[in-house]
This record gives structure tokens, C-alpha cells and sequence, in this order.
């Protein structure tokens, strides 16, 4: 028996099937064209996964592997089926492409701050340490094992102090460590606040172009 969940399911399944077999059948362009728009390969990707899993439902072989199951999340897509009847979102999607080059040194800068930070905890948090040979592992003079084992261990820390979250899986436990640590969450907040503050100033630019626009349709 089918659940009502699964039946609402099915429904929505079908009315987007037929929608995009319609258009597909009566569009005019090139076919191949039609496909491979953006706004189309959207429809199809929100459909496609319910029919993958409908074809490898009870199948002992291919119904239990991840890769079938991943394709439950394409049904994400599902939402920029509605998102694309919006008239605000070309303003944030124009936004966010005039500040592509602020991202691109925002990701610059925030791994450059990355190897710099988690270099200087390690020394930090090591100077204050002695290397057990037999266990291969960093230890504090009470015999308490450091989290910073290593530049790439300590990158978690540092990318998470940077974007003051906290989680307070890891932190420094030495003078030197707490010092450099309030030094990598202000250094974040300067780092984040750059590429933000040109994404908000393109938004209120296109936002004020799509206000004067409207009201010269209107």
C-alpha cells in the first residue's frame, strides 16, 4: 500500500514529467539546445533521481549502494524550479557574479592566513612539548597529548578560530597558544569582511538598477 507521503511524492513526480515532456515536444528551438539550458537541465535534474530510484527499488544488487542513494539529493533541484519565477533572484545572482574577483582574493587571502596560522600554533603549542619516540606523539610536560600534532592537524583549529566558531574541540592551552589565537580570530573577522562588504555594496547597486527599472515598467 502506497503511503500518502509516497503518493504526493508520485504526484509531483508526474506533473514535473509531463511539464518538461511538453515543453520539450512543442519548443521550436533545437532540441538539443532545449536540454541543455540551464533552467531545463534544472527540471531534469529534479525528476531524474525519483526515476533511478523507482528502476533500482528492491534490486538486492544496486538498491543499497551510496552512489543510487546520492542521487536523492538532486532532488535539491526541486527548489530552483521555483526560485527561477522570482523576480529578485537575477539580482543576487548578478551581485554575487560582479564579485567573483573579491571571492577569489578572499579565498586567497584566507589561505594564505591558514598555512601562516596553523604554522605559528604549532610551534606555539610544541615549544612547551617534548616527542614521545615510542608513541610518535607530541606531549605536554603533565604527559597530556597536544591536538596540534602536526601543520595539517592544526589546520582545523585555525580554519575554525578564523570563522569564530568554536567549537572547542581544539584549542591552545599555553600562553603563547591563547595569544596567537586571539590574534587568528580578529585576523578572520578583517579577512571575511572584505569580499562581504563589496558582495553588499554590488547587491544595493543591482537592487537599486531592479527597483528604477520596475518603476519604469510600471
Amino acid at each position: 500500500m502506497i503511503s500518502p507521503s509516497s503518493a504526493l511524492e508520485l504526484t509531483c513526480v508526474a506533473i514535473f514529467t509531463f511539464d518538461y515532456l511538453a515543453r520539450y515536444i512543442l519548443t521550436r528551438q533545437n532540441r538539443v539546445s532545449f536540454a541543455l539550458s540551464l533552467g531545463n537541465l534544472v527540471d531534469f535534474l529534479a525528476i531524474l533521481p525519483s526515476y533511478i530510484e523507482l528502476c533500482f527499488t528492491g534490486n538486492s544488487t544496486f538498491g543499497g549502494l551510496v552512489v543510487i542513494r546520492v542521487f536523492r539529493l538532486f532532488r535539491i533541484f526541486r527548489l530552483a524550479k521555483i526560485a527561477k519565477y522570482s523576480e529578485q533572484l537575477p539580482v543576487l545572482i548578478q551581485a554575487t557574479y560582479k564579485s567573483v574577483g573579491a571571492f577569489v582574493l578572499g579565498i586567497f587571502s584566507i589561505t594564505m592566513f591558514l598555512v601562516l596560522w596553523a604554522s605559528a600554533i604549532f610551534y606555539a603549542e610544541t615549544s612547551y612539548c617534548q616527542f614521545d619516540e615510542e608513541k610518535q606523539l607530541w606531549l605536554y610536560d603533565d604527559g597530556t597529548v597536544t591536538s596540534f600534532q602536526s601543520i595539517p592537524h592544526s589546520l582545523w583549529w585555525t580554519i575554525v578560530s578564523m570563522c569564530t566558531v568554536g567549537y572547542g574541540d581544539n584549542y591552545p592551552i599555553t600562553q603563547g597558544g591563547k595569544t596567537l589565537g586571539i590574534l587568528v580570530m580578529l585576523s578572520g573577522i578583517l579577512v571575511l569582511a572584505f569580499p562581504l562588504t563589496i558582495l553588499s555594496g554590488n547587491f544595493m547597486s543591482q537592487w537599486n538598477e531592479f527597483l528604477d527599472l520596475k518603476e519604469n515598467m510600471n
